[in-house]
């Protein structure tokens, strides 16, 4: 837990107070079990794969339409999509408590690879049965960066933030 001592003063807590809420803080962080930290590893392994889970899952729905809607409404819906799924993650990674910035460097490698690959397999796929009369072709990167762009906007937002207090 971080303590905000600009926030703390001005609810009126001296600086000996805050100093010594500080003080507790750390010494408690200290003294936590080993298992805590590897719980920690373990949630945010977790969190990792689920996300990635989660993208093969959205890719796979998006099939349907892949086929029917052409590239403005296919890209708008797909930054709907990724915008939500992505505001899960980052409440997801915002609830683990102590990640070091390594972590955040491997869910920023991670994530936006994840989405832009599925979804470019997945558009892949789905335009193999484009010769079928009616169905959409669609630029597979493009599909998945602007997937990728969507799902990553709330992170950034989650990491500026954190950034700035």
């Amino acid at each position: 837990m971080k303590l905000n001592p600009k926030k703390l003063r001005l609810k009126g807590w001296s600086d000996e107070d805050i100093q010594h809420a500080i003080e507790i803080l750390e010494r408690a962080e200290e003294k936590k079990h080993p298992a805590h930290f590897f719980l920690d590893k373990i949630v945010f392994i977790i969190a990792l794969l689920l996300a990635v889970m989660g993208n093969l899952f959205i890719a796979v729905r998006v099939i349907p339409l892949l086929m029917t809607l052409n590239d403005a409404y296919l890209s708008l819906i797909l930054i709907l999509i990724g915008f939500a799924f992505g505001s899960l993650f980052a409440l997801l990674i915002h609830d683990i408590e102590k990640l070091s910035f390594g972590h955040h460097l491997i869910a920023s490698i991670v994530m936006p690879l994840t989405a832009v690959i599925t979804m470019f397999l997945i558009v892949q796929i789905t335009n193999g049965l484009s010769s079928i009369e009616g169905f959409q072709y669609h630029n597979p990167w493009l599909t998945g960066i602007i997937y990728a762009i969507a799902f990553l906007i709330p992170y950034v937002v989650y990491l500026a933030a954190v950034k700035k207090k």
